[in-house]
């Protein structure tokens, strides 16, 4: 799921953090993609993505697998979750809510929420 070159990345799609769920038979990791949750101080539910590997790495660190998804696809998954929004590149200087209908809310410094 880490590509060897992240500028490889293709313009719009989303990173989310991927979770290590075990090895295969030969000993090599498996990955699933894992929504990050986290509740706002209102009770608002997003989930955390991000627009680059290195905006990624600089909020999780280096050693963290990630899956690149579609808006498409990602906005089914937050459907399934029942998630109002997604914090877009947290803990960055731009970081932002993204609503459903497409309102931007800029963070300052991030989301201060609990992680689910």
């Amino acid at each position: 799921m880490t590509p060897t070159d992240p500028r490889a990345l293709p313009d719009g799609l989303f990173l989310i953090p991927a979770l290590r769920v075990g090895a295969d038979d030969q000993g090599n990791a498996i990955d699933a993609a894992r929504v990050l949750l986290t509740a706002l101080p209102d009770g608002t539910l997003v989930a955390e993505v991000f627009t680059s590997p290195e905006r990624l790495v600089a909020a999780r660190g280096d050693a963290q697998p990630w899956a690149a998804l579609h808006p498409g696809d990602l906005a089914s998954i937050l459907d399934a979750e029942g998630v109002d929004g997604v914090v877009v590149d947290p803990g960055s200087p731009d970081a932002h809510i993204l609503t459903p209908d497409g309102e931007r809310i800029p963070l300052q410094g991030g989301p201060s929420g609990t992680t689910a």
